[in-house]
């Protein structure tokens, strides 16, 4: 699967629950994180690195690496389509590289455990979390449809409802997916998935101008 999917925009603003990106972006401007990228990106905030008690000089390492890889997106997304799969995976295989040289095997497995909450449904459809929460195949199926439906509501919201009512927007569009995610499980798998995820995060994401810069 492509480490960055232009189709999967609204996707992002699920995983990261934040309205602050434009509704006029276009083009490569709304290539998104979606796999292996999303804890790359997720590294980019200052909340999480704090989670994760990251030094100074572990977070500008961080932004220099991010912003070597989203030039590369970039570049691949310019390519033929049918070079993108091949592409990505390398990137991924990069960014896998990179979290597991550069954070200790408690970091990594505490950034897991935020990227699960904060991209909880977008998870769901990963064959390693679908085996943990022992999903049928019927669940499955209604995973992929409900994934469909909140790209597409999400991107109503971006694209047709005023900059100052986005964020109450999705603020709701957040609480209902969340919601429907936990009505397709059971009540084994609502205890499995609340293990998988670990003590609950509470940090807020920045967004907008590069608020959580190396500076921080």
């Amino acid at each position: 699967m492509r480490m960055f999917i232009g189709g999967m925009f609204a996707l992002t603003v699920l995983v990261l629950g934040t309205a602050a990106t434009r509704a006029d972006d276009k083009g490569e401007n709304r290539m998104v994180p979606e796999e292996g990228a999303i804890e790359v990106m997720l590294l980019r905030q200052r909340s999480v690195r704090e989670d994760l008690k990251l030094s100074q000089g572990e977070a500008n390492k961080i932004d220099q690496f991010t912003r070597q890889q989203w030039t590369k997106a970039k570049e691949i997304a310019k390519l033929p389509e049918a070079q993108h799969d091949s592409k990505f995976k390398e990137l991924a295989k990069e960014n896998d590289h990179f979290i597991d040289e550069n954070l200790t095997k408690e970091q990594r497995h505490r950034l897991k455990e935020i990227e699960l909450q904060v991209a909880g449904l977008l998870c769901l459809s990963r064959s390693e979390i679908a085996r943990q929460l022992k999903l049928t195949d019927e669940q499955k199926k209604r995973v992929v449809t409900m994934q469909k439906e909140g790209r597409q509501e999400l991107e109503d919201v971006l694209y047709t409802t005023r900059p100052e009512e986005r964020t109450e927007k999705m603020a709701e569009l957040r609480r209902t997916s969340r919601a429907k995610m936990l009505e397709l499980l059971d009540d084994d798998q609502e205890k499995t998935w609340a293990q998988m995820q670990g003590k609950a995060f509470k940090g807020e994401f920045e967004f907008g101008a590069r608020k959580n810069a190396a500076a921080n």
